[in-house]
């Protein structure tokens, strides 16, 4: 069974692979103790944001995929990230549902 969390990030890297820009998913779930264990001695960071773009007018940004029904929220060690990476030149966004997130990065590509 697939989250819909799942679905929208799908539906954002699909729109971000047709529109030729180059990002990644950060896997960041935790399917057991063990493998969080494993990943972080790795150094896997708890809050790290879902998703990394790279635009073509220079503009990099991070989101953080929630639900698209608006009953999730960033946790503390996510807003922390966004507010480093956007102290870093990002422009970050938490995006309910991936036509938030598609509109964000658009609004960033008009920057």
């Amino acid at each position: 069974m697939t989250s819909p969390e799942f679905h929208d990030t799908c539906r954002l890297h699909q729109w971000l692979e047709g529109q030729r820009i180059p990002h990644t998913h950060i896997v960041n779930e935790q399917p057991n103790r063990r493998r969080a264990i494993y990943e972080k001695q790795m150094g896997k960071s708890k809050g790290f944001p879902d998703m990394l773009a790279f635009l073509p007018n220079g503009v990099n940004v991070a989101i953080e995929m929630k639900r698209g029904d608006k009953r999730a929220y960033a946790t503390p060690e996510q807003k922390r990230w966004l507010a480093f990476l956007a102290s870093r030149g990002f422009k970050c966004a938490v995006c309910h549902g991936s036509e938030e997130g598609i509109a964000f990065v658009r609004e960033c590509l008009e920057q």
